[in-house]
């Protein structure tokens, strides 16, 4: 299988950046962000287990990140399927606050957040 299109363009606007962006940053939401969120609306599932194996560290968190707001049961399967590394990425997931931490460490961190937490982190448009 290979990406449609307007994924792959949504994958590369993300691929080039080197940060994890939540909703909340800075004065409003980053062309990545944005990315992310077309991403979640237009990806299939199959799509973004692809992305989950890609070989760029913030697709891959992204990608995951897309499949728990789709169906976590695809989710935590990709999650214990796939490897995901010691890479180090930045995050910035609320306002300017900025932190380091592996990808591994992401992908825990975003399975286990409370439904309440994941809505603060990402909320359709009204």
């Amino acid at each position: 299988m290979k990406l449609r299109l307007e994924i792959e363009r949504l994958r590369n606007t993300i691929a080039v950046s080197h940060v994890i962006y939540g909703r909340t940053t800075g004065a409003g939401e980053t062309k990545v962000y944005k990315a992310f969120k077309k991403l979640v609306e237009l990806a299939s599932i199959a799509e973004l287990k692809m992305l989950a194996n890609d070989k760029n560290a913030i697709v891959k968190g992204y990608a995951f990140w897309a499949l728990l707001l789709k169906n976590r049961k695809e989710a935590q399967l990709i999650k214990s399927k796939f490897r995901f590394s010691f890479k180090k990425i930045y995050l910035r997931l609320y306002g300017c606050v900025g932190d380091r931490c592996r990808l591994k460490d992401f992908v825990n961190f975003i399975d286990n957040l409370p439904d309440d937490q994941m809505k603060i982190l990402f909320q359709k448009d009204d």
